[in-house]
């Protein structure tokens, strides 16, 4: 399974800022396709990214790894 290296830039975003809707804003792309890049990645690894129902958003252990090599 490859994961695009975009992909983990985005999620490093969303990670770093606490907020989908912000790491969009940063990043010059919509919310709703930064959450389907989220969705997806979840549904590949198995597990979720985020801690669920906390705000501002919270990675999981797995969610912060893959951010480490988004900042990369």
């Amino acid at each position: 399974m490859k994961i695009e290296e975009r992909h983990l830039a985005q999620l490093a975003a969303v990670v770093d800022l606490g907020s989908v809707t912000r790491a969009a804003e940063m990043l010059g792309v919509s919310q709703p396709a930064i959450s389907r890049v989220l969705t997806s990645l979840e549904k590949r690894l198995g597990e979720p990214l985020f801690e669920p129902g906390r705000r501002p958003l919270r990675p999981t252990l797995l969610g912060e790894t893959l951010a480490l090599h988004g900042r990369q």
